[in-house]
């Protein structure tokens, strides 16, 4: 009879979506990175090999917690809860996001190490459950590239609405250093945000425009809600819809990131990925200050939409060396060799008696 080893790690991500962010940044590429460290470390599926660690990432749903509690009871199986957004706060506390929040509470006292992607979310954790377990803190990794689509009616699709955004920006006729761009969810059913944070800076990006033309380029999953913020715009903007088929090529054409923010409990809670995407396509970046952009002050615009942002698009040695002191910041802090050195330090701690 085969003897079946036990896997020394297995991530269990909450989707196999690789178009969500959090699946690939805190599953996929950490495995990889892992192998690459000699450890052996798998994506779990429900009625694998129990593993002698197993870490739910962002997967906390009662269903899974109590399978996951079985491989404990029957295997030794050491729990982690890897979380990356702070699912306590709701801006519309509906009885079904009431609930979610109580199961994430019963999650984190269910498992024996929480792993949170910012200070922040480690400290929110502490605050809504007594006596939580352990918490360490991992941020994201840097992502250089997309993997392109399987399908290639995916792929095809994706490279025209590429060649088509080129020649919007061309008819834009931005200045250069003028063509911006914003890139992410339109939004959220439990929190207010996303693609309506452009709202905050309509006005500054209109009176950017009178002084010298510029563009802006919205990367979304709604165009519905683009259309109806486009209708009280002044300025000139394309939208592109979000896909692994031409995401990283849509964004080299591009000079400046917007990243405003509204801050509640949520945005607080969020991780430096918007900049570290935007940084390490060659894009400078403005943005509002949340406590993880704290570390890129000297290389972002900040809560700057008027001098700031208008420096970083009109002069460009200084936008270039803004770029590269925030990608120097993230090969050294947030590169995917970094990031999984701290897993698997975290694991390797979890291994002595």
């Amino acid at each position: 009879m085969a003897v079946t080893t036990q896997p020394e790690v297995a991530f269990w991500p909450h989707t196999e979506d690789l178009r969500v962010a959090s699946a690939r940044l805190r599953c996929w590429h950490v495995v990889r990175g892992l192998q690459a460290l000699g450890m052996d470390a798998r994506i779990h599926r429900a009625g694998d090999a129990a593993p002698r660690t197993l870490v739910l990432s962002k997967r906390y749903d009662p269903a899974s917690i109590a399978q996951a509690q079985a491989l404990r009871a029957a295997h030794g199986t050491r729990l982690l809860l890897d979380l990356c957004d702070n699912h306590f706060h709701n801006d519309h506390p509906t009885p079904f996001f009431i609930e979610r929040a109580q199961q994430l509470a019963q999650a984190v006292r269910a498992v024996d190490r929480v792993v949170a992607a910012s200070p922040m979310l480690a400290q929110v954790i502490r605050e809504q459950v007594s006596a939580p377990p352990p918490i360490e803190v991992i941020g994201d990794l840097i992502e250089r590239r997309l993997d392109p689509p399987r399908r290639w009616r995916e792929r095809l699709e994706g490279r025209w609405q590429l060649l088509w955004s080129r020649r919007a920006l061309a008819r834009a006729g931005a200045a250069p250093g003028r063509r911006l761009v914003w890139f992410g969810n339109h939004g959220s059913p439990n929190v207010e945000g996303g693609m309506q944070d452009l709202a905050s800076i309509q006005s500054t990006l209109q009176r950017h425009h009178r002084q010298r033309p510029l563009s802006l380029t919205v990367i979304s999953n709604s165009v519905e809600r683009y259309r109806a913020m486009r209708a009280l715009w002044r300025f000139p903007s394309c939208y592109l819809r979000w896909s692994s088929a031409n995401f990283d090529d849509a964004l080299t054409l591009h000079d400046v990131a917007l990243i405003p923010i509204a801050p509640n409990p949520f945005t607080l809670c969020k991780t430096a990925n918007r900049v570290a995407t935007a940084s390490v396509h060659g894009l400078a970046v403005a943005a509002d200050r949340i406590p993880a952009y704290e570390e890129f002050g000297d290389c972002i615009a900040l809560d700057d939409w008027e001098a700031g942002l208008a420096r970083l698009m009109d002069d460009h040695a200084h936008r270039q060396h803004s770029v590269a002191q925030a990608q120097q910041l993230l090969d050294t802090r947030y590169a995917p060799a970094v990031i999984c050195a701290c897993w698997r330090d975290l694991l390797t701690t979890l291994e002595r008696p």
